[in-house]
């Protein structure tokens, strides 16, 4: 629908909203735990902040919590690299 409304291919509209992570494809909970896992964020904490998150959650990323609340994913382009998770 979106590709036939914008006169492209359904490829060119798979293809961007994959690459930005800020479009969803599937349902996403009502928050969003987004954690930084880029290497100055890991040295910073960010791949522990992520673990204890998914398990705090009880989900991995990119899953939704059961009630629909929460949905958890790795966020690494969304904060400058100078930026702490």
């Amino acid at each position: 629908m979106c590709a036939e409304v914008l006169g492209i291919t359904t490829a060119q509209v798979s293809g961007v909203a994959t690459f930005y992570t800020m479009y969803k494809r599937r349902p996403a909970g009502k928050q969003h735990v987004g954690v930084c896992t880029t290497a100055l964020c890991a040295v910073m904490g960010g791949d522990i902040l992520l673990e204890r998150a998914k398990e705090f959650l009880g989900i991995d990323e990119g899953q939704t919590t059961p009630t629909a609340r929460s949905r958890s994913s790795d966020s690494s382009a969304t904060r400058p690299a100078t930026s702490p998770p």
